[in-house]
C-alpha cells in the first residue's frame, strides 16, 4: 500500500471500518455464508455488536 492510501486510511478510520464491514457483508451474502459463520469469521462479537455492525450495512 502506498503512503498516500495509508495516509487516506488514517484520515478517518470509523469511515474506513464502515467500508470495510459493508464489504465483509456483501461478499457473504453473495457466498451464502450463514449468520453464525459470519460471527466466527469476525472473531466472535457480541451479538448485538454483530447486529448493529450488520444495520450500518
Amino acid at each position: 500500500m502506498s503512503e498516500n492510501e495509508q495516509a487516506l486510511l488514517h484520515q478517518d478510520p470509523m469511515k474506513t471500518a464502515r467500508v470495510a464491514l459493508s464489504v465483509f457483508f456483501n461478499i457473504v451474502s453473495a457466498w451464502d455464508v450463514r449468520p453464525n459463520e459470519q460471527m466466527v469469521l469476525l472473531g466472535n462479537p457480541a451479538e448485538s455488536t454483530f447486529l448493529t455492525g450488520k444495520k450500518s450495512e
